[in-house]
């Protein structure tokens, strides 16, 4: 015997999906490198722009560390 269905319906099944999706979508994140606050449907549009780009390549020496020591 199967276990009973969760949804009645096909309709009502890809609505839920769609409604999880959404949601995963909207969570926030930090990106590690640039410090930017996007959210997770965007991730992939923020990882393929030139200000994503500009800290990989180490061209902002700004927020170096080293830059400001002095003893």
């Amino acid at each position: 015997m199967a276990p009973p269905k969760k949804y009645a319906t096909e309709e009502e099944r890809l609505k839920a999906i769609r409604r999880q999706q959404n949601n995963y979508s909207k969570k926030t994140t930090e990106c590690i490198i640039c410090h930017t606050i996007f959210t997770l449907g965007n991730k992939t549009k923020h990882l393929k722009t030139a200000w994503h780009k500009k800290f990989i390549s180490g061209e902002d020496s700004s927020n170096s560390d080293v830059s400001s020591n002095s003893d």
